[in-house]
């Protein structure tokens, strides 16, 4: 086999344009190499050094292509990570008061289940659809007087989170039912 040895001190500086101009030549060039065809015989290693390229040979290497090459971008300074995303906002803030209303009836409430939301002013007009006396009485929230038959009172009351009890003092076994505040 037959080795090379190639010294190149300027193409570290030209980069792979020398190198490739360079290396173009055929093998058989009568530069710095045997002009016998190898052999099977070991041969020494022969050497091949490139003299300076003229200044029209640098110039060449160098030119731009015709196709320019995107400059690398600017930095721009240090960089921002991407903002987080938002947490989910607040349950709506309680609102003014509201207005609702209960009806009583004859052993029973027209409502066994009323929900309000936690920090709202209420205000409940309750009436007696019934014949008999009745009243509403939420345990430790509020309390309307008794109630004659097609009688209204109405009660404001703000109450904290929670379930609270009411019933008709008049019929505690029969009327009942739950507040819910949340």
């Amino acid at each position: 086999m037959y080795q090379r040895r190639i010294i190149f001190p300027l193409a570290t500086i030209l980069g792979g344009a020398l190198l490739a101009a360079a290396c173009s030549t055929s093998s058989s060039a009568s530069v710095g190499t045997p002009s016998a065809q190898p052999t099977d015989a070991p041969q020494a290693a022969a050497t091949v050094q490139v003299a300076a390229p003229t200044t029209a040979a640098v110039a060449a290497a160098v030119e731009p292509t015709s196709t320019p090459v995107p400059a690398a971008p600017a930095a721009a300074g240090p960089t921002q990570a991407a903002p987080e995303p938002a947490a989910p906002p607040p349950p709506p803030a309680a609102t003014g008061p509201q207005t609702m209303a209960l009806d009583l009836e004859d052993n029973y409430f027209t409502s066994k289940e009323v929900t309000i939301p936690a920090g709202t002013t209420i205000t409940m007009a309750v009436h007696n659809e019934g014949q008999a006396l009745h009243n509403w009485d939420v345990a430790g929230v509020t309390k309307t007087g008794f109630l004659q038959h097609g009688q209204t009172q109405v009660v404001t009351f703000t109450a904290t989170p929670g379930t609270y009890n009411f019933v008709c003092d008049v019929h505690p076994k029969e009327m009942t039912g739950v507040l819910i505040v949340k």
